[in-house]
């Protein structure tokens, strides 16, 4: 009977892994998806009148935000990244 345990132990030990690892690579594809949109409204905000570019600042910081969040659940130290240059080509 200790046998059955153990190996029923086992196999959940790896089905909570695997779990594990499909939510790291989830939330490693939001936070991408995040900073592609974060870039997005960068470039927005450069060609974007000035009575827009308020809005389009509260949903950068919004990503921002978001980011940080993504890149906490994944167990990033919160060093800052390099800054992006935005290229408008």
């Amino acid at each position: 009977m200790g046998e059955l345990i153990h190996i029923r132990e086992i196999a959940l030990r790896r089905e909570i892994a695997k779990s594990r690892a499909r939510d790291h690579e989830s939330v490693a594809r939001a936070v991408d998806v995040l900073k592609q949109n974060l870039h997005a409204t960068a470039v927005e905000i450069v060609d974007a009148p000035a009575y827009e570019q308020a809005d389009l600042l509260d949903r950068a910081e919004k990503f921002i935000a978001l980011i940080r969040y993504g890149m906490r659940m994944l167990g990033d130290d919160g060093e800052p990244e390099p800054q992006l240059s935005i290229d408008k080509t």
